[in-house]
């Protein structure tokens, strides 16, 4: 979780410095911003649906995979407009993991340590993973620019997709 909090938050975080860089108009720099929102609160209420045709595991496995994929698209980007699709493709991921992920939590800890577990969570989640990777990023950006954010990026979605494989135990089958 430390990979996919920094995957997360460097994404939010450095997409306004990058659509300023492709000369992005306000008006599109402010609905790329709110549309995120909006898109999780119409998938919040999507979820349980999901839930009764997905096992957790996959939906969370899909939402890791969506990461990196959207730090490519970020990457190749050079039109602003392109924005708006790319991210309908973080409200997947955040969902699986603000919510589907703190179910899976609750679900696979024993109830005396429930708590626990997702205070380990959301430390690594919300805490430890944002702050290492806006570090990282930042220097990167300092640097390099900020096509070089996306590429440290890209490079922590994959690690986090590979740790939550393991995790989630695909590799005992």
């Amino acid at each position: 979780m430390v990979f996919i909090g920094a995957t997360l938050n460097i994404a939010l975080n450095y997409q306004v410095l990058f659509l300023q860089s492709i000369n992005a108009t306000a008006l599109l720099i402010g609905i790329a911003v709110s549309l995120l929102s909006l898109l999780e609160i119409s998938m919040m209420m999507l979820v349980p649906a999901a839930l009764k045709h997905h096992p957790m595991r996959r939906i969370l496995l899909a939402a890791a995979l969506f990461f990196p994929i959207r730090c490519a698209l970020f990457y190749f980007i050079q039109d602003p407009g392109w924005m708006i699709p790319v991210q309908i493709l973080n409200f997947v991921a955040a969902i699986g993991f603000e919510v589907i992920g703190v179910s899976y939590v609750d679900k696979n800890t024993p109830p005396k340590w429930r708590a626990t577990g997702q205070g380990l969570y959301a430390t690594a989640m919300y805490c430890i993973g944002p702050g290492i990777g806006n570090l990282v990023a930042g220097n990167v950006l300092e640097r390099f620019n900020i096509r070089s954010v996306w590429v440290l990026n890209f490079i922590l979605g994959i690690g986090g997709l590979m740790l939550v494989f393991i995790a989630l135990g695909y590799f005992h089958r």
